[in-house]
């Protein structure tokens, strides 16, 4: 069940503010309002076709022309960065994960798939706002290290980290592309199973 206005705005679980969604709705729309839940999945949902999959992973297609952040810029982005890899180490901490990532490697890693000093090219090869973004660790059995992260959109980040692997995002943006109605989903597809339900 989803809040239709987030618990973060203050919504709450009571009938008015409940509808029925898919669990990977669920995870895109996290705390967003609809409007904003709405331009993510269809961003999503447009990568349907042009995926580009080798052996199984999602490899994005970095942007013809990689933007050139000013030096104020470039300081901000080190700075989400920071912010980031302290949050690694805190959640690290207690699942015995290595992190040897540091924020410049970081910013190493963001610069060749941004497209402007807020957006960004995540592995589906959708363009997201920075407020979107996280960083995925490759294999979920390794650390955080700059060979084993990239970007992507937190919402896919959460489906991928539910199912332990690139099929459930694959899934996912299948499954939505049989949909052409608004994000507001009274249903859509249950991301584990890939069973259409009824619309109600």
């Amino acid at each position: 069940m989803d809040r239709i206005k987030p618990g973060a705005q203050g919504g709450l679980y009571e009938p008015s503010n409940l509808e029925v969604m898919c669990a990977g709705c669920n995870y895109v729309k996290q705390h967003h309002t609809r409007a904003c839940a709405t331009e993510l999945v269809a961003k999503v949902k447009a990568r349907q076709g042009l995926l580009n999959i080798v052996d199984g992973r999602l490899r994005p297609l970095l942007p013809e022309r990689p933007f050139a952040p000013t030096p104020a810029e470039q300081e901000r982005l080190l700075s989400w960065c920071q912010r980031t890899v302290t949050r690694f180490s805190a959640s690290a901490e207690g699942r015995q994960l290595q992190v040897t990532l540091t924020a410049p490697s970081l910013l190493s890693r963001l610069l060749p798939v941004l497209t402007n000093a807020h957006t960004f090219v995540d592995a589906t090869g959708a363009e997201v706002d920075l407020k979107h973004a996280s960083i995925d660790r490759i294999n979920p059995d390794d650390g955080y290290h700059s060979a084993n992260v990239r970007n992507l959109l937190t919402g896919l980040n959460a489906i991928r980290r539910e199912e332990r692997g690139d099929h459930s995002i694959i899934d996912y943006i299948s499954a939505m592309r049989q949909y052409s109605g608004q994000f507001h989903v009274k249903i859509c597809i249950a991301t584990s199973a890939s069973l259409p339900l009824p619309v109600l």
